[in-house]
């Protein structure tokens, strides 16, 4: 399932972009927490019955037309 994320997923967004740090760049807690905060910005959620598997972070644009994507994960093993 695809939702808007709400403050309490943000612990979870955290511990997503800890688990694929393998190389990859990592958000910072500070990217984390603005993602609950801002104009203009929408965070959403990919779920797997409760868990968390994948987010993404997008920035509204162009009169609230568009959408700019800032920031997505997807737990690899959640890949297809």
């Amino acid at each position: 399932a695809l939702r808007l994320a709400n403050a309490g997923d943000f612990d979870e967004i955290s511990k997503l972009s800890k688990r694929m740090e393998n190389g990859s760049i990592r958000l910072r807690p500070i990217q984390v927490q603005e993602m609950a905060r801002g104009t203009n910005r929408i965070t959403m959620v990919a779920e797997k019955g409760s868990k968390v598997v994948g987010f993404m972070r997008c920035s509204v644009v162009d009169g609230s037309e568009s959408m700019v994507i800032k920031a997505a994960r997807v737990d690899p093993s959640h890949r297809h």
